[in-house]
């Protein structure tokens, strides 16, 4: 019976990918339609009569860099490069398109072809394609680069004093030390209880990000407290303008031995897609028989995500773990976001579909099903108005798994989090989460989770 289950969830989870396959395929007919529909309602991209000698090349240039701006400021990247390019066609070195086209290629995170631009543009100095080349030193993790571009802004009228007040702002946020203390409670309909309570350190030297933290655990349940303390050290820092290098390690000690946990992490664009590969050994820290058992988990993982179409995202992430109990799993998460508005409030819904499958069930206080299977409606939210900010994602589906029985039924599922600015160096978020998703929390139980952090800025 078991074995019957399991060859029907195989099969179950190929025709979830081919969903997802269909889901970016409408996702995509949605936008071709989407900017075929701009195409019409701003008029054809070639003339229907003649101009006269001279004037015809400027009319169309003109209108098709309007046409890209207005695209690129209603987020639809895609459609804008298209009309960059025929532009480009008939003029190679048109100075706006160029400029446009970095500007869009930096939004789609393809950095290093954007820098290109910009450093050949910048032969004749200019406050716009100046800002867009800080802009993408900064998001490519380029510190020292970016601060010595923007010390060479220099604004011209009152619309370039704001610009570059936002950036400065951006740099402040981003580069200032930052100082975070704060708690989680959890609790399950298993009667576990955690309390987690940290203290987190970042900063920047060079062009190094270096962080680090300490994290208390304190796990109950009817019968018995354990606790862990933990300190992790952090660095990260951009390689060349593609490759990002990260990794944490640290010390752990437990009411029953000591780990080491610790996690590489390599990035990249490939083919204008973002590709990141893991290497992970992670001691949980959940409930108390984790704790008690002292499991280590070894995995190794990649996730390629990218940004197709407009206002299109897709990831899939693979991971495959090793565990301390001889015991592994193989992990495969597919997801496809399409997102709806960005004003007021950034809106986005999307399905996500996850595989898990282990090799045998150890009960050794993990959730270690033989195999699992979901397909969750996503819906995301997000917002930042003066000092407040937020963001929720709730989602609702149906999972399926065998463990010590099979279970199948509606799950859901939802995460929340808003903060505001008190002052210039303080904020203060609050968190919840909770529902009955059973890869929500480490046993698969129902779970629920509420925290609370301050940040400090310097």
């Amino acid at each position: 019976m078991g074995g019957d289950r399991r060859k029907s969830a195989r099969l179950l989870g190929i025709a979830s990918a081919v969903a997802v396959m269909w889901f970016v395929v409408i996702d995509r007919s949605l936008c071709l339609a989407s900017e075929n529909l701009d195409a019409l309602s701003q008029g054809p991209s070639s003339p229907t009569r003649r101009s006269p000698v001279g004037q015809s090349s400027i009319v169309n240039t003109v209108a098709e860099i309007d046409a890209a701006k207005r695209l690129l400021k209603k987020g639809k990247v895609a459609a804008a490069l298209k009309r960059i390019e025929r532009v480009l066609t008939d003029d190679p070195s048109n100075q706006k398109a160029l400029q446009l086209k970095a500007n869009a290629l930096r939004r789609e995170g393809r950095f290093a072809d954007s820098t290109q631009i910009y450093r050949l543009l910048l032969n004749h100095e200019d406050f716009d394609t100046r800002l867009g080349f800080t802009y993408a030193l900064f998001s490519e993790g380029n510190r020292l680069a970016a601060q010595a571009s923007a010390d060479r802004l220099v604004p011209d009228d009152d619309s370039d004093h704001e610009e570059l007040q936002d950036l400065r702002r951006s740099f402040t946020q981003s580069y200032r030390p930052h100082l975070s203390t704060g708690c989680d409670w959890y609790s399950d309909t298993d009667a576990n209880q955690t309390r987690k309570c940290s203290l987190l350190s970042t900063f920047w030297l060079g062009n190094w990000k270096l962080g680090a933290s300490y994290q208390q655990t304190e796990a109950r349940n009817p019968e018995s407290v354990r606790t862990a303390d933990a300190v992790v050290f952090q660095s990260s820092r951009s390689v060349g303008e593609q490759f990002k290098l990260s990794g944490d390690f640290g010390l752990q000690t437990l009411s029953s031995g000591i780990r080491f946990p610790m996690h590489f992490r390599a990035e990249g664009q490939l083919r204008g897609a973002h590709v990141t590969a893991q290497l992970l050994q992670d001691i949980p820290t959940a409930t108390v028989q984790l704790i008690e058992n002292r499991i280590r988990v070894d995995g190794v993982g990649l996730t390629v995500s990218d940004n197709p179409f407009d206002r299109v995202a897709t990831s899939v992430n693979y991971v495959h773990r090793y565990y301390s109990d001889l015991n592994n799993s193989d992990d495969l998460k597919m997801s496809s976001l399409f997102t709806i508005m960005s004003e007021p409030l950034e809106a986005a819904l999307g399905y996500r579909f996850r595989y898990l499958d282990f090799e045998r069930q150890t009960k050794h206080g993990y959730f270690d099903p033989s195999y699992f299977i979901s397909h969750e409606l996503v819906i995301n939210l997000a917002f930042e108005r003066d000092r407040y900010y937020g963001s929720l994602e709730s989602t609702v589906g149906h999972q399926a798994f065998l463990r010590t029985h099979y279970n199948s039924g509606i799950s859901g599922a939802a995460a929340i989090n808003v903060g505001v600015r008190v002052g210039k160096h303080l904020s203060l978020e609050m968190n919840g989460e909770g529902g009955n998703y059973a890869l929500g929390s480490a046993n698969g139980w129902e779970y629920y989770l509420a925290g609370t952090r301050l940040i400090f800025s310097f």
